[in-house]
């Protein structure tokens, strides 16, 4: 078994260590941009989401607004077109 490394050798080493580090260090702020890049996505995907839901519920209750309103209002015509008790 070798025990000792030449002076190259040990040179080599740490300069692939470096390189590794540098490796690992660049691959780590890639990867957290893509995590924050994500969660700004997702929130955006949230808030449309929230937005069209309150936007179906917006519509829901004009639909329910206006069946109402055309009920009352075809309610009274019917009302009005019935002849009265005097006219009988």
């Amino acid at each position: 078994m070798r025990l000792r490394i030449s002076v190259r050798e040990a040179l080599q080493a740490e300069a692939d260590a470096r390189a590794e580090a540098k490796r690992v260090e660049e691959e780590t702020a890639r990867l957290e941009k893509e995590k924050q890049v994500s969660e700004e996505q997702a929130a955006q995907l949230l808030s449309q989401n929230q937005l069209q839901a309150q936007r179906k519920v917006q519509a829901k209750k004009e639909r329910r607004r206006s069946e109402s309103l055309a009920a009352s209002i075809i309610g009274a015509q019917s009302k009005s077109s019935l002849p009265s008790k005097s006219a009988r």
